[in-house]
């Protein structure tokens, strides 16, 4: 078991039967049912909003997909546009027997664990029951405030959080990411941005459809900002940039072109139409949705060699303690 204490007094947490309780505040948390619950969290409006997305149908099947262990999935990793949070992640995490945070975790990533021993920390309990299962300690909490010593991990990981986490909290769960790193430390993060490439600039021209389907519908992106501002925040809150690789310019996964503008963007456009169109057609079959991505793959790479970083709509960022 990890080492716990107080993110306010900073004191080792007292254990007391399924409690682990700081002596000097108030600062506590329970065990319950395999996961370590902050009783403040459940008063959290961003906690409540987030228990809807993962007890939907699509946010069970997207957690199902993530950790199904097959031969097909193994090869789609290597070749597919659809598994790029994958190869980065195992990618760049050196190593069998370090110790590494998973902030915003959801249900869980299975590959982790080869890499060491994993905690996962997130605002909502019902992933975490999944959570549990693949990693060592699972912990129901905000990420602003973390439980844990400064210099303790090796690695800190992220996929798909900072897009959800407004502008005014950036700052400061960088900053506690930064303090339980170890000196040295790297932390690695799949962000979720704004972007100039064409189809943000299409989609940006009607900003209440905007809203709709590029915030709302994915669940609450309202913390986008541009990939250059992202690398200069990590900057500016001390991090040395190892690399900033952007995902998702010009070129999507076939699928998300129907999903971002299958709805009121096809009556201005008939780019997107078209586009829509196609999308759909070349999703509508599993098989044929596969290869399509697999060949897109080497396209897209050549791509991003030569188009800026703005153009993503997504960053994949490594940092490391100095």
């Amino acid at each position: 078991m990890i080492e716990l204490v107080c993110p306010k007094c900073k004191n080792k947490l007292q254990t007391r039967e399924n409690w682990y309780e700081c002596s000097t505040c108030s600062f506590g948390l329970q065990s319950k049912n395999g996961v370590l619950v902050y009783d403040s969290v459940s008063a959290s409006v961003d906690q409540n909003f987030y228990d809807k997305i993962y007890e939907s149908e699509h946010g069970l099947q997207w957690f199902q997909g993530l950790n199904r262990d097959s031969l097909a999935k193994r090869i789609l990793e290597k070749i597919s546009l659809s598994y790029r949070r994958e190869r980065f992640f195992k990618k760049n995490i050196k190593g069998k027997n370090n110790l590494i945070l998973d902030l915003a975790c959801g249900a869980g990533r299975d590959y982790f664990k080869q890499f060491g021993t994993v905690i996962g920390i997130d605002l909502s309990y019902s992933p975490l029951q999944q959570a549990k299962r693949r990693y060592d300690t699972v912990i129901q909490s905000g990420c602003d405030a973390l439980p844990f010593a400064d210099n303790t991990f090796d690695y800190v990981v992220s996929s798909d959080f900072f897009g959800h986490v407004r502008a005014d909290d950036k700052d400061k769960i960088i900053k506690e990411i930064l303090r339980v790193l170890k000196p040295g430390g790297i932390t690695l993060n799949v962000i979720e941005t704004d972007s100039d490439n064409v189809w943000f600039k299409i989609a940006h021209k009607k900003p209440e459809l905007f809203q709709k389907y590029f915030i709302e519908k994915v669940g609450g992106h309202i913390g986008l900002e541009m990939p250059s501002v992202c690398v200069k925040r990590w900057q500016n809150s001390g991090f040395m940039i190892i690399s900033s690789e952007k995902i998702w310019g010009l070129i999507w996964p076939i699928e998300y072109y129907r999903d971002f503008f299958d709805n009121e963007y096809n009556d201005g456009s008939i780019l997107v139409r078209l586009v829509v169109i196609k999308s759909k057609i070349l999703s509508r079959y599993k098989v044929i949705k596969v290869v399509i991505n697999i060949l897109l793959n080497p396209i897209n790479y050549l791509v991003e060699l030569f188009t800026p970083l703005n153009h993503g709509n997504g960053l994949m960022l490594i940092c490391q303690k100095k």
